[in-house]
């Protein structure tokens, strides 16, 4: 199995304005189809995952958008680390 990182995903869909967040909301539902541990923060959704599984992600959201015709930035931060206390990190940083 592959290591676990974690990555903080943001989706700027630009140029909509009623779809805004139906399109967020939308890519959310595709991050739990591929993941069950995440966080869903004020500007951004947290996920511990796989690298395979991040790329599937993108993957995904790049396809939610094409799809449906919208521009729009995904901005991806990665944290991979050797050891294995990623979940206090996300614990922490959620609640500042």
């Amino acid at each position: 199995m592959s290591k676990k990182i974690s990555a903080a995903i943001q989706l700027l869909p630009i140029g909509e304005n009623e779809n805004f967040y139906s399109t967020i909301d939308k890519a959310i539902g595709l991050i739990k189809n591929v993941t069950s541990d995440y966080v869903v923060c004020p500007f951004e959704t947290v996920v511990n995952c796989s690298w395979e599984e991040l790329f599937e992600i993108q993957k995904q959201i790049g396809l939610l958008l094409e799809n449906n015709n919208v521009k729009g930035i995904i901005n991806m931060k990665i944290l991979q680390s050797n050891i294995d206390n990623y979940r206090i990190k996300l614990e922490e940083y959620c609640k500042k």
